[in-house]
């Protein structure tokens, strides 16, 4: 089983137990606050077994009618979790709102103290787990994972700190009003991962300094005499893949071997500084940029 799989199972596994346990607590104290937080912990498990499958799909290698595999699958399901996530969050908001209106409050606070310190410890080690993991694997997938449990680190801790200012001045309304806050940084999350999402199915350019570290490794070629310059250089990132393209230029009277040689050597420095990696270099015997501008602009 993959790293990714493996930290999916285990986030579903932790958000099914956490939901339990914190609607619980929530229908027997009239805590909206923590009953927010056992829907959105609900929502996590359902979340958690959807990214299971889109990252078993993305692992899928390609087929006759896939050339380029399933990478972009994560994107498709990175970006339904964000929309479920904000419309849960949405969801809660109105709900505080209700309660608000209608002046009511939790009936007991001390079991919601325990649960949500129980909550926050296991979310903590969970959020540090699925980063380690989405570092080291590069998967949007588990990225998204990791800031939707963060985001749940930090809305349990504001519930927490709500029942523990609750109990101490006894104003109930502040259940609510945390709620409604949760519900307000829920969405916030949201929307940052339906941006990384988009940003990976529009085939958005690599990070700057991912192009950067590029641009070097071929430039470094150039400085050295070995090629002459390049251009149509393009990326994107499919799954946890980066695609680099461009045409390298070489002087007429190379031979095809010498520059498929320097073209080898820049592809391994590029796949050793990032582990996925595909590059398509085109060998160009002299400078054809302009033409290539002039073909765009026609079509």
């Amino acid at each position: 089983m993959s790293k990714e799989r493996r930290a999916i199972l285990v986030a579903s596994s932790a958000a099914v137990i956490l939901a339990c346990a914190k609607a619980a607590v929530g229908i027997a104290t009239g805590s909206m606050a923590v009953l927010a937080s056992a829907a959105d912990s609900l929502l996590d498990f359902f979340v958690s077994l959807v990214n299971l499958f889109a990252i078993r799909k993305a692992e899928s290698p390609a087929t006759k009618d896939y050339h380029y595999g399933f990478g972009k699958v994560e994107g498709l399901w990175a970006l339904f979790e964000g929309v479920v996530v904000g419309a849960s969050g949405i969801a809660i908001g109105a709900v505080s709102i209700s309660r608000l209106l209608e002046g009511k409050g939790p009936e007991t606070l001390g079991p919601s103290l325990y649960v949500m310190l129980f909550s926050l410890a296991v979310t903590g080690g969970l959020v540090w787990y699925l980063a380690r993991v989405a570092k080291s694997t590069g998967s949007l997938v588990v990225a998204a994972d990791a800031l939707h449990y963060k985001t749940d680190l930090l809305s349990g801790g504001a519930v927490l700190f709500g029942v523990a200012i609750m109990q101490m001045t006894g104003i109930l309304s502040i259940d609510a009003w945390i709620s409604l806050a949760v519900s307000a940084y829920i969405v916030y999350s949201a929307l940052a991962i339906v941006g990384e999402a988009v940003s990976m199915l529009m085939d958005r350019s690599l990070p700057e300094e991912e192009v950067a570290a590029i641009r070097e490794i071929i430039e470094r070629e150039i400085s050295l005499g070995n090629a002459d310059s390049y251009h149509l250089f393009k990326t994107r990132k499919s799954g946890k893949t980066r695609h680099v393209e461009f045409h390298l230029v070489f002087y007429p009277d190379i031979l095809l071997y010498d520059a498929h040689e320097v073209a080898d050597r820049i592809e391994w420095e590029i796949t050793r500084r990032f582990e996925h990696a595909e590059i398509l270099i085109h060998l160009d015997p002299y400078d054809d940029s302009s033409v290539n501008v002039a073909r765009m602009e026609k079509s």
